[in-house]
């Protein structure tokens, strides 16, 4: 009997936004202490400019699951796929996944050559539980 695939829904960082939005203001304040005032108004554009970029440019939610095509149910099989779901669309795509690094508090995936980082607010503990023991069993391309 086939296993029903894991899906595992992923949201938009709120600590990444944070973090960012603290290295810019360091950044700035810096700049303010040691930089004519002129560079420290450009680089204040600059960061600004930067940071709403970054903002607009996160996309909603999405889903990625593993559907295994193995029929006896073995854990440790390699033969499935991956596939994703965007925020607002129906349907599934196939799509390659790549791990290039796996914390305890990050994942950095690469999915159809597109690079993301998965923080500990991006997926609730039982999705990123599931992600990491796919992980492990080499179900990705590390």
């Amino acid at each position: 009997m086939q296993k029903p695939p894991v899906t595992i829904s992923i949201v938009p960082s709120r600590l990444a936004v944070g973090l960012h939005l603290g290295m810019a203001l360091g950044a700035l304040m810096v700049s303010m202490v040691y930089a004519p005032p002129w560079l420290s108004a450009a680089a204040a554009l600059c960061l600004g400019i930067v940071l709403w970029g970054y903002v607009r440019r996160r996309r909603g939610g999405w889903q990625l699951r593993f559907v295994d095509h193995d029929a006896t149910g073995a854990e440790w099989s390699v033969s499935g796929e991956w596939q994703v779901q965007p925020a607002g669309e129906a349907g599934w795509t196939r799509c390659s996944v790549g791990c290039g690094y796996l914390g305890p508090w990050l994942v950095g995936l690469t999915l159809a050559h597109e690079s993301h980082w998965l923080w500990p607010d991006s997926l609730s503990k039982e999705d990123g539980r599931a992600l990491r023991r796919l992980l492990v069993a080499g179900k990705a391309d590390i």
